[in-house]
């Protein structure tokens, strides 16, 4: 399959699934803001870095795949429902940690399943819950 055709299918899956979602209160009613601070920093020829934050409110779809900081990078692994998840069910107000992104460096790795990305991630996630 041809690169642009491939990140198109991509782009294309990730954003049927997040429209299939429920929302986030139907998920859980009790929540009434997630947010998500992220730090990302990828090191190629020259180092990358980027901060950003996100606001989740519980008409939004219950999807927190993140994408890569590498623009070149073809299925990341960045998704944080799990550890959001987590925290749901141990009704945790905040969570940190960091991960690894090992989905394929660009194109010509995804072709011969060479090289993971490598970007990394640090997250701090905090849950404002119904009083």
């Amino acid at each position: 399959m041809k690169e642009d055709k491939l990140r198109q299918k991509v782009f294309e899956n990730n954003w049927y699934t997040r429209q299939n979602r429920p929302k986030i209160s139907e998920t859980n009613s009790s929540i009434v803001e997630i947010k998500i601070e992220l730090y990302f920093e990828y090191i190629s020829a020259t180092k990358i870095e980027k901060h950003v934050m996100e606001i989740f409110r519980p008409t939004d779809p219950f999807y927190f795949k993140i994408d890569c900081i590498n623009d070149e990078c073809l299925h990341s692994t960045l998704d944080l429902e799990p550890e959001i998840r987590n925290m749901l069910y141990e009704k945790q107000e905040t969570r940190t940690g960091e991960k690894l992104c090992e989905g394929y460096n660009n194109y010509t790795q995804y072709l011969y399943k060479g090289n993971s990305c490598l970007a990394t991630m640090k997250y701090f996630i905090t849950i404002i819950y119904n009083k």
